[in-house]
């Protein structure tokens, strides 16, 4: 059970955790299911992101290749907003179709609670941007139009709409940064840039626009090793680490399962799984099973009362 905190605060909390008066870089994991956003909330992010990539290896054990669709990332959107208390940005893609259907799609992530989400200028289907080979780009014109769509289809102003250009390492860093603006100057809330070069580049956009800047950590990229201090420093405001969760898992799942494979004993795993007590810490089963005792005991006394 989380607080049922209402979608709007959690929105204006999101925006007040980057804003010009935060202490630090706001740290963002991705997410890809509830129990995954239970753990980020438990050690102390104050906001995670679902990630398409890790929603699509969880739910379809596929690539995120544009394979996953709309309706399928907002129903595992709505299970992760459910089972926290802190904002959740959500992965839009491209918007999955024209300016009819971004409209759609932010109704739909704004129905199930969502504080933020980020729209991307490739063109459908698209691909994640770490995969090997080229990325094909949409024009800024065209991206443009899916930014105002999706502006135009929010219905309520404190919804973050974030910008996202996977342009860096396709084009010139001059096209990057014209890119950039562009999308800044609609009136999106936030700018979002993925598989930038380097930090240098990161500080140069983050000076030439009004906005927050997000720029993606992720583990095969080229800021891999920059830390939030840095990124501080070079006036990121938010830092998105999309894949610690889904590699850690893999690398986990895959060494303690061929370990008790090899071993047929699950005594060498103790050290390496959680307890017990920590899994049902982390559910709040105790609250869960008070609930269950107390309903079960306002039954039995309505039913005393109705023999009376």
């Amino acid at each position: 059970m989380n607080s049922g905190q209402p979608s709007h605060d959690r929105s204006s909390s999101l925006a007040s955790l980057a804003g010009p008066l935060a202490e630090g870089v706001l740290q963002v994991p991705g997410v890809y299911d509830a129990l995954s956003a239970k753990v980020a909330q438990a050690v102390g992010f104050k906001a995670v992101s679902v990630s398409g990539n890790a929603v699509s290896a969880s739910q379809l054990g596929l690539p995120d290749m544009g394979i996953l669709t709309m309706t399928e990332m907002v129903e595992q959107t709505r299970r992760i907003v459910q089972a926290v208390d802190i904002p959740v940005i959500a992965d839009a893609d491209t918007g999955y179709g024209g300016p009819l259907n971004i409209i759609r799609t932010v109704r739909e992530y704004e129905s199930v609670g969502v504080a933020a989400l980020h729209l991307e200028d490739q063109v459908l289907p698209k691909k994640c941007a770490y995969l090997p080979g080229e990325l094909e780009l949409v024009s800024i014109d065209e991206q443009r139009r899916r930014l105002l769509a999706a502006l135009e289809a929010r219905t309520r102003a404190e919804i973050l709409i974030i910008a996202r250009t996977d342009a860096s390492g396709a084009v010139s860093f001059e096209e990057l940064l014209r890119r950039c603006k562009a999308y800044a100057a609609l009136g999106v809330d936030w700018l979002f840039c993925a598989k930038l070069q380097s930090l240098e580049e990161a500080q140069r956009i983050a000076t030439e626009i009004q906005i927050p800047l997000m720029v993606n950590m992720n583990l095969a990229g080229a800021l891999k090793a920059v830390t939030a201090d840095e990124l501080k420093a070079a006036n990121v405001a938010i830092a998105l680490y999309p894949s610690v969760v889904r590699n850690t898992v893999v690398k986990a799942l895959t060494d303690n399962l061929a370990a008790l494979l090899s071993t047929g004993s699950q005594e060498v795993l103790e050290s390496q799984v959680a307890t017990s007590q920590q899994y049902d810490q982390l559910l709040g089963t105790e609250r869960w099973q008070q609930l269950e005792r107390s309903l079960g005991r306002n039954a039995e006394d309505s039913e005393r009362g109705n023999a009376r």
